[in-house]
């Protein structure tokens, strides 16, 4: 990722409101950023993501 996609990604992560306990559409959000990029983006009950690549070792 060059350094304006990185400045773009970080605009549009700050304009989605994500004030503590309401975090599910800036979840989502960065599900879709990373799915792209080929991550599995598991969302937990706490509207946390995890990205994953690769399988178990």
């Amino acid at each position: 990722m060059d350094r304006t996609n990185e400045a773009e990604l970080l605009h549009a992560r700050v304009r989605i409101p994500s004030v503590s306990g309401s975090e599910r559409a800036l979840a989502g959000f960065l599900a879709s950023r990373m799915s792209a990029l080929g991550f599995r983006t598991p969302i937990d009950g706490a509207d946390d993501v995890r990205g994953e690549v690769g399988g178990p070792d």
